[in-house]
């Protein structure tokens, strides 16, 4: 048995709670075990919590005659799953559900978007899995025109933004609003238009600035070429200083650039990866941002790879020195597509290991079985990362999922080729959900699965520690106990830590942001059972952050929120 940490209004609370992760990746764990009567359970996402749970959501046929349904389910690191048999119904629709997508609301629960019948809702779930919002939130102010590919995202303590496609001028441009998170209500009184130039606009991603705005970059038909562009909207959905209205030219190479993907450069400004047909194959290009809009690298891009046949599928995540991206890549044969990595430097975007990536995956046959899902990146706690895929080495009609961990150095960490997370009968994936353990230097991950007689019918879990090892339990979680509080709430230059009557000992202090990655760590020694704790935040984007202290020795732990402004 063991204690939770959670917060409900404010106050923590303990659960207690008995369960554990299957460690056999041909069984595995069970999320949603029941085949639907119908159709695949698809679009799976997850997200952290934010205080060491992790929430998945599907789209689901198994309520309704025709449409779909969305039902969600939390995780915690023994595999209590907190909610109700198979997943908790959240809503249904008449229609087919899709691109559904998720983000952690900063209060231990979750916000959603999904696109139906060409229009767009949102839901917002608490931590205990009820729905915070009457119904069902239209998510744009216009009702004339068709609304797709939501993408939702945190932005204050009270506050979301969703961008999303809109044909409301004649062709697919991109637009957003922003949503009071408390009652679902769209803040602004008109959609706000992100780019509605000439051509489409599509193929968006977005990520919070930390001060209450957003990053989005895109894919843009408006040249000869599909071109990408990219802004920074405040949070009145105008675009910040420095940026060009309808976008700023992030790559206009001949040739088309598409599937970009955005994230925190952890200074203020952002990296974005993208596919490039500039030289007639895929490659790999990315490029670092400023906050005040200028391309820190060199002009259309810093190569990543450019080796024979194409490269795609590009996943990317920030490191202290830099940026690590891992993609599927077809250099030594169309039908045997293999997993690549490379970190570029943060200065100059210049390539830090192997020229053209460092192999994390060459077995036979397709990594990952296709060209558009089935492939994550994910932090470890030591400046790596943990890459996830699903894998064909064992025939298209067995196809299982693999991990690897890479250090900061470019080595694999792991069995060559990748440890086995599950080899049951059946596909497993594409869909995939991954979902760091920093405090083990693992993972939480979570697939489709067709073990059963229905494709995709089913979703499976486990839990992968730093060792490469299937584990029953990432550890015990353990409330610290003692008078904790943090001060100043809001913080501006540090924050402090009071303790009293703690255990002694050696202490580590993270700050997470909202997604659960840990932009701060330190370390402190507690003599006694007193003791005040100094955290330096002045580095730190405005936004909402969690500070985590974890006594050394008994990992006992507990979890405090604050706003940074």
């Amino acid at each position: 048995m063991r204690k939770i940490l959670l917060l409900a209004a404010g106050v923590f609370v303990s659960l207690s709670l008995t369960a554990q992760w299957n460690t056999d990746p041909s069984t595995n764990t069970a999320i949603c075990s029941t085949p639907p009567t119908q159709q695949a359970r698809t679009g799976t996402v997850v997200t952290p919590d934010g205080f060491g749970a992790m929430f998945i959501a599907w789209v689901d046929a198994r309520a309704t005659g025709t449409g779909d349904s969305i039902y969600i389910q939390k995780v915690d690191l023994t595999n209590s799953q907190y909610f109700d048999e198979d997943g908790k119904f959240v809503v249904s629709s008449p229609s087919a559900i899709s691109n559904l997508t998720i983000s952690p609301d900063g209060v231990g629960g979750v916000l959603l978007a999904w696109q139906s019948n060409n229009d767009i809702f949102g839901m917002r779930v608490a931590s205990n899995g009820t729905n915070v919002w009457p119904a069902p939130v239209p998510l744009s102010k216009t009702i004339t025109s068709n609304q797709t590919v939501p993408i939702i995202a945190i932005v204050s303590f009270t506050e979301a933004m969703v961008a999303f496609n809109d044909n409301r001028n004649g062709n697919v441009d991109l637009y957003l609003n922003k949503i009071d998170i408390s009652t679902g209500n769209l803040l602004l009184t008109t959609d706000t238009p992100i780019c509605k130039s000439t051509g489409a606009q599509n193929q968006h991603s977005v990520f919070p600035d930390q001060n209450g705005g957003l990053y989005i970059s895109w894919s843009d038909g408006r040249g000869a070429n599909i071109d990408l562009y990219a802004l920074r909207v405040k949070s009145d959905g105008l675009p910040e200083t420095g940026w060009t209205t309808d976008g700023t030219v992030i790559c206009n190479a001949t040739g088309t650039q598409s599937n970009s993907l955005i994230i925190t450069d952890n200074a203020g400004g952002v990296y974005v990866a993208w596919e490039d047909f500039r030289s007639g194959n895929t490659d790999v290009y990315a490029q670092r941002i400023s906050g005040a809009g200028a391309v820190q690298w060199t002009a259309n891009g810093a190569l990543v790879c450019n080796a024979a046949n194409n490269q795609q599928l590009p996943q990317l995540l920030p490191r202290t020195d830099g940026l690590i991206l891992t993609w599927t890549d077809a250099r030594e044969a169309t039908s045997n597509r293999n997993i690549y990595a490379q970190k570029l430097l943060a200065a100059d975007g210049s390539a830090a290991w192997t020229a053209n990536g460092v192999v994390v995956c060459d077995a036979a046959d397709q990594q990952p079985s296709g060209t558009t899902a089935g492939l994550k990146i994910v932090p470890d706690a030591t400046n790596g990362a943990i890459i996830v895929w699903n894998d064909q080495r064992n025939g298209g009609t067995n196809r299982d999922v693999y991990a690897q961990r890479i250090n900061s150095s470019g080595a694999v960490q792991w069995a060559a080729n990748g440890i086995a997370v599950s080899t049951a009968t059946g596909n497993q994936g594409p869909d995939l959900g991954v979902v760091p353990i920093t405090i083990t230097n693992g993972a939480f991950i979570v697939w489709q699965d067709s073990r059963s007689s229905v494709t995709n019918g089913e979703i499976y879990g486990a839990v992968v520690n730093g060792s490469g090892n299937l584990v029953a339990s990432a550890r015990n979680r353990e409330v610290l106990e003692g008078k904790i509080k943090a001060y100043p709430v809001p913080a501006s230059r540090e924050i402090y830590v009071s303790l009293s009557k703690v255990k002694p000992g050696a202490y580590t202090i993270q700050v997470m942001d909202v997604s659960g990655r840990v932009v701060l760590q330190q370390r402190t020694a507690i003599s006694g059972t007193e003791g005040l704790i100094e955290t330096k935040v002045e580095q730190l984007q405005n936004g909402v952050y969690f500070i985590k202290l974890i006594h050394e020795s008994s990992r006992a732990e507990s979890i405090l929120r604050f706003t940074k402004q």
